[in-house]
């Protein structure tokens, strides 16, 4: 697989002698080990930092840091 050049700001990739042109989308973003949103699937596949339900993990209204609340605490009280 060729891979070389950028057309438009995006990688382009030439598979197996030519056979036609894919242009390679950027990685997705992903949040540092630690974040609370590591490993959140509310968040869009975009090259920079985002969450679907448009909050931040520290306020009541994100659904990933209420699971996580109520992961710990099934945690707590099961091994009690």
């Amino acid at each position: 697989m060729f891979q070389g050049g950028y057309r438009n700001g995006e990688r382009i990739t030439i598979p197996n002698r030519g056979y036609g042109v894919v242009i390679m989308p950027e990685p997705a973003y992903k949040y540092p080990e630690g974040h609370p949103c590591y490993g959140c699937v509310f968040t869009f596949r975009t090259n920079k930092p985002s969450c679907s339900t448009g909050s931040y993990p520290d306020t009541e209204n994100c659904p990933n840091a209420f699971y996580k609340k109520m992961q710990a605490r099934w945690r707590a009280e099961r091994s009690a």
